[in-house]
């Protein structure tokens, strides 16, 4: 299956419109300000406000990549 990126698409947390991380299960905004985690559901991501969960700082800092890639805070 065909990733966003794979694609030549930039997918956004729809609460902030900061780009998000791929994780396994589900995508993560890049905000430290937001830390938004969307669902990913039998391969299909949800990308509803209302379904996400709000991640702890410390949870966030241990899931997005903090290497330089693109990574955006706010």
């Amino acid at each position: 299956m065909k990733h966003s990126r794979d694609l030549g698409v930039i997918l956004v947390c729809p609460h902030c419109r900061v780009e998000v991380a791929r994780l396994d299960d589900a995508y993560v905004c890049r905000s430290a300000d937001c830390r938004r985690s969307y669902p990913v559901v039998d391969g299909i991501p949800k990308f509803l406000v209302d379904d996400a969960t709000l991640l702890s700082p410390e949870e966030w800092r241990a899931v997005v990549p903090q290497n330089g890639d693109g990574a955006q805070h706010g």
